[in-house]
């Protein structure tokens, strides 16, 4: 009679569980599409975060071509003074100049007037009004010194007006050139002004894009932490229950009754067995590191496994299980996670999977240490074939290291 009320409870014990099994699975899913989400989210926000970095440069890079401009800009007008100086400096020195051309001209012009008046009087007529031979000699060097006199006096004002024209000349190509220059440099800034603005403007779009996604993706970890809690909630009642299972299972084995096989216990911490058997490489340990496909420093939560680009390799359930999770996502690509138990500690491990190229289980599916639960792959965000894998302790990453071997 004792034999049959303890089956009952247990039977009864066991049927009462079955909803709790519903229930998380339902949970599991609305987490699931909330994981979803948020890695659309997150790859959204990534890629907005990395279009402003490289917009930031951009503009860093336009200030300062901007600021070169404007100090050239600057250099020109200070060269353009300077040069008007000259030219004012110059056009002083060529009306001097210009002036004592004109009065040696009227000299010049004088002395002509006078000689074309004389000009019936013959040098034999000059040289033998000479009352003496002195007085010859002295008449003799006068016509001398006048016609060399002539003769230097025309030469110069040649060179004089060479001087000016060509030194008006310097100096207003030189003014042109300047002035060029800074039309040049002026249209310069402003092409520059005008693509920094549409670069700001540009910026200023994005930071409200990544605001609004920075809300969103707060809001999906706020949901994401509700139905976590709850899970744990559930799963602690799945505990409970199975520890009535077990004591009514120990009270019947006490009676004499029939011994059901005991579930399965979680392996000790280190005691895991290595998730992808013969290849024992890692590409990637666990800690901070430069994400190898958005290039920005993140924190990796577990190790990556290499297979020498092979395909067709499998990744192993490390331990005996119950797979939780079976999906695919934008940055896990196809992942399992298998839900182990509880450790001596009392707590919870579960290991995860990720980029496989295909998942051999789904979830609610019981898995056996050693046992293939999907092909190692490249899905999702990754670079090359390789097994992403995590543990997880009450739902946190760790270090793999300490559990797998």
């Amino acid at each position: 009679m004792k034999k049959k009320v303890l089956s009952l409870l247990l039977a009864g014990l066991m049927l009462f569980s079955l909803p709790v099994y519903a229930s998380t699975s339902d949970l599991k899913g609305n987490l699931e599409k909330n994981e979803e989400s948020q890695d659309e989210v997150k790859e959204k926000l990534d890629a907005n975060n990395a279009s402003m970095e490289e917009l930031k440069a951009e503009i860093d890079k336009l200030d300062s071509q901007i600021k070169k401009a404007e100090n050239e800009i600057a250099d020109i007008e200070s060269n353009i003074n300077k040069t008007q100086k000259e030219l004012e400096a110059i056009v002083v020195e060529l009306e001097k100049a210009i002036a004592e051309k004109e009065e040696q001209k009227e000299t010049l012009d004088e002395r002509l007037r006078v000689m074309y008046m004389y000009s019936d009087t013959s040098p034999l007529e000059i040289l033998f009004s000479a009352q003496s031979f002195s007085d010859l000699i002295s008449k003799v060097d006068m016509i001398k010194t006048i016609a060399e006199y002539d003769q230097d006096l025309f030469a110069k004002l040649e060179a004089i007006e060479s001087e000016i024209a060509k030194k008006k000349e310097e100096i207003e190509v030189k003014k042109n050139n300047l002035l060029g220059m800074k039309k040049k440099a002026e249209d310069q800034r402003g092409s520059l002004n005008t693509i920094k603005a549409e670069r700001n403007n540009y910026m200023s779009e994005l930071q409200a894009n990544a605001n609004k996604l920075e809300s969103e993706l707060r809001e999906l970890e706020a949901e994401s932490n509700s139905i976590e809690a709850e899970i744990k909630a559930i799963l602690a009642q799945r505990a409970a229950e199975e520890a009535a299972r077990r004591a009514a299972q120990q009270a019947q084995n006490n009676t004499g009754g029939e011994s059901a096989q005991p579930s399965s216990q979680p392996t000790t911490n280190g005691a895991y067995r290595w998730p992808v058997p013969g290849n024992s490489s890692i590409s990637s340990s666990y800690g901070s590191r430069i994400h190898p496909v958005l290039g920005t420093r993140s924190f990796h939560t577990g190790i990556d496994i290499p297979t020498g680009r092979r395909t067709g390799v499998n990744a192993v359930a490390v331990g005996d299980g119950v797979v939780i999770k079976s999906v695919h996502s934008g940055s896990y690509g196809n992942y399992v996670i298998v839900d182990m138990g509880t450790d001596k500690n009392g707590n919870n491990i579960s290991a995860l999977y990720a980029h496989l190229a295909q998942r051999y289980v789904g979830a609610g599916a019981r898995v056996s240490a050693g046992q293939a639960i999907g092909e190692v792959g490249t899905t999702g965000r990754s670079t090359g074939i390789h097994l992403h894998f995590e543990i997880r302790v009450n739902g946190s990453h760790t270090n793999p290291l300490n559990y797998v071997r």
